[in-house]
This record gives structure tokens, sequence and C-alpha cells, in this order.
């Protein structure tokens, strides 16, 4: 997708009823159903967290996406694919002021760069026990990019064509902390793999965009 076919959808995007969970669902691990369940049962008070799935043109003025593949370490989430972002801090104001200065802190990205589009149907980890709201938005070029050595591997940009091509469409085995071989739909594009909880929001905004055609 060229970026200004993209900037021909914002209008349209914003006014869009979300996909929500249906959309969700698709990219839902098999366990997630059963994970639920067991946690309904829990006094759960989640942390929330908020994310931004930051779109902007590249060199070549395709649509680009921005991940950051996490650092090894002994958490749920360690070495996974994910949108910038973290947990919300009193100080912030709301959870967009979250993802914003989450993704600021992470990857650099200076947050009065950054466009509000919409905010996203919220998803419930069960592992860690975060509730997180995603928020898309964009930037009218690329922004400067750092990344921050504690948390972050790689920062990884992926083209939304390359990312809503069917083709990247998989289901894969894979082993957390939590669970062994387990079976996974997900995002295979650039030699990573996209799953759980940002496979699942991406997802919905992948139909939010299939809904403007």
């Amino acid at each position: 997708m060229k970026f200004d076919d993209f900037l021909r959808l914002v209008p349209k995007l914003g006014k869009l009823n979300l996909p929500g969970e249906n959309a969700q669902d698709l990219m839902a691990p098999s366990m997630r159903r059963s994970w639920m369940e067991a946690q309904s049962k829990k006094n759960l008070n989640p942390r929330e967290a908020g994310v931004l799935a930051l779109v902007y043109p590249n060199q070549e003025h395709e649509a680009m996406l921005l991940f950051i593949l996490r650092r090894t370490y002994s958490g749920v989430h360690s070495g996974q694919m994910a949108f910038p972002g973290g947990k919300k801090e009193t100080s912030d104001r709301d959870l967009w002021e979250t993802a914003l200065r989450e993704t600021e802190e992470e990857v650099g990205v200076p947050r009065h760069v950054v466009h509000y589009l919409t905010k996203l149907t919220e998803v419930y980890i069960p592992p860690s026990n975060f509730l997180v709201h995603p928020y898309l938005g964009w930037c009218e070029e690329k922004p400067p990019l750092a990344k921050q050595e504690e948390e972050v591997e790689e920062i990884i940009e992926i083209s939304v064509g390359e990312l809503f091509n069917q083709n990247s469409h998989i289901n894969t085995e894979i082993s957390t902390s939590y669970a062994n071989k387990m079976e996974v739909p997900a995002y295979h594009v650039q030699n990573q793999i996209i799953w759980g909880a940002t496979a699942m929001m991406l997802s919905e905004i992948e139909a939010l965009f299939a809904e403007t055609e």
C-alpha cells in the first residue's frame, strides 16, 4: 500500500465502527478461551497499558507499520514482536498519552509528530494480567528512530501491503515460559513471527482497512 493511498483512507478509518473481537479472534491462540475462562474466576484487577500502531511512509512512499522485537528476559513476553508501548503511569493523563510516552521511550519517536487516528478494541492478556489499549496513529514522514537498549532488541519496519497479504497468515508452533509447543495463528513477515495479542490487534487493523475497500 502506498502512503498516499493510506492518507486517502484516514478520514474513513477514524469514523468506522470497530470490527472488534470478531476480527481479533481470527488471530487468537486456541488456548485463549481456556485462559480466559480460568481468569474469569479470579479477582483480576488487571494492569492497564497503551500501545501504538504507527503508520508512516518509507523512502519508496510505502505505508509502513512500526514494531519492536523485545529483548530476551525472564518474563512472559520475552523475545516477542510487539507494538511499542507499556503500562500506564500515574502521571499519564490517559492511555493515549501512555502509548505516546512509551513509544518515545522505546523507539525514539517524538510524540508531537504523531497524529491520532482511532482507538482500537482493547485486548486482555491472561499470562501477564494486562488490559492493553491499542491506538492507531500516523506520521506525515518517517520519524527518527532510536531503540531503548534495555528493553528493545530491534526496531522492525514492515510494509502494510506485505503484512496484510494472505500469504503472511500462517499457523505455527511456539513455546513460551508458560506454554510448550502451542500452535497459534500468526503473521509471518521478514522472517519474524507476530502472534498473540499483537497479532489480534493487527487482525482488527486489517479488517478495518478492508472495510474501506
